[in-house]
């Protein structure tokens, strides 16, 4: 069924869009996540229902995900991996650097490995907080049946 929306512009209403359940409510064959916050919508499409769980996370756990990923990011001493530098810090060896040469440069930055792990991780935890709750983990168990049923019925 069609609807038509309208706003109104001076003293006449103009239509601004149609909306078709029929094509809104319609997917493309496979498996889907969707997610929704209270602030949005999150859809993944034709995903490997095996990693239903890590992309659901991925997308529920995104804002800490960032945070991690950007922490796990931070600039740090050479020796002392566990002390990453204030802004100010950083400022004064880059002076340095430029001031001294490159020869001066004893700070380094995580591997993209060691910035990868610590997302994956991340998802990971979120991914065992949600499967924790017993009813979380039924639907992902029939969820997990019904994609397996689903795709020998091809």
């Amino acid at each position: 069924m069609n609807e038509v929306y309208y706003v109104k512009r001076g003293k006449r209403y103009v239509p601004v869009s149609v909306y078709d359940s029929n094509i809104s409510d319609s997917l493309p064959h496979g498996t889907h996540v969707t997610v929704v916050n209270s602030n949005h919508t999150m859809r993944r499409y034709s995903i490997d229902p095996d990693y239903a769980p890590l992309i659901a996370a991925g997308l529920i756990a995104r804002e800490y995900l960032s945070q991690e990923i950007s922490r796990a990011s931070e600039i740090r001493l050479s020796n002392n991996r566990n002390k990453s530098l204030t802004p100010e810090q950083a400022q004064a060896w880059d002076n340095l650097i430029r001031t001294l040469g490159p020869e001066a440069r004893q700070l380094e930055w995580p591997s993209v490995y060691e910035i990868s792990e610590a997302g994956v991780n991340a998802m990971i935890e979120s991914a065992k907080k949600m499967l924790s709750n017993p009813t979380v983990k039924l639907a992902y168990d029939h969820f997990i049946l019904v994609a397996k049923l689903a795709e020998n019925h091809s």
